[in-house]
C-alpha cells in the first residue's frame, strides 16, 4: 500500500519545536521530526555560558556535574518519539 504524504509544509514552528518533514534514512517513510527553535537553544546556550563563568573557580568535577545535570534535563525535557507511518 503506497504511502500518501500529508499536503503540509515542509518547516513548520509550533509549541516550541522547528516541524520538518522527511523520510526515514533506514526505511525511506515518511516521518515528522522535531527539533527545538533555534532562538530558544541560543539563549539557553547564552545562559548556561554565564552561569559557566559564575562557576570558573569551582572544582572541576562539581562543573562537570552540574553541566552534565543541565544536558541530561535538556534531552528529557524534548525527548520524543518520533511520528511516522510505519
Amino acid at each position: 500500500m503506497p504511502i500518501i504524504r500529508p499536503t503540509v509544509l515542509n518547516c513548520t514552528r509550533s509549541l516550541g519545536f522547528t516541524h520538518i518533514c522527511g523520510k526515514n534514512h533506514k526505511t525511506g517513510y515518511f516521518q515528522v521530526y522535531r527539533k527545538t527553535i533555534g532562538k530558544r537553544v541560543a539563549a539557553k546556550l547564552k545562559e548556561i555560558r554565564q552561569k559557566l563563568r559564575e562557576r570558573l573557580h569551582e572544582k572541576t568535577k562539581d562543573i562537570g556535574e552540574w553541566l552534565g545535570s543541565v544536558v541530561r534535563g535538556y534531552f528529557g525535557v524534548t525527548r520524543y518519539r518520533a511520528t511516522s507511518t510505519d
